[in-house]
């Protein structure tokens, strides 16, 4: 799978969401319910190793799948879940 990242106004956003809905074209499907308000890039990599483009996304990609990353996302979704006061959807 490839992956692309874009970089863009809401506007834009917005027309690039209409042109796939309106295709008829087999194109990759579009999500819009991620959170990606803080991204990370190449050049967070970039600027402090020595490292090309695609290494760079390698360094990423590895770190946002890594277990203590998404240990500490399920954390932080927990407590700011609480700290609003939502309750928590027990097992079943």
């Amino acid at each position: 799978m490839k992956r692309i990242i874009l970089e863009g106004t809401e506007e834009q956003f917005r027309n690039l969401q209409r042109l796939y809905n309106e295709s008829y074209s087999d194109l990759p499907k579009s999500r819009s319910e991620y959170c990606v308000d803080t991204v990370w890039s190449i050049a967070d990599v970039t600027k402090k190793y020595n490292a090309t483009d695609e290494e760079a996304m390698e360094v990423l990609s590895a770190a946002m799948e890594n277990a203590a990353t998404m240990d500490q996302m399920w954390f932080a979704i927990d407590f700011h879940a609480e700290e609003i006061g939502l309750t928590k959807i027990e097992n079943k």
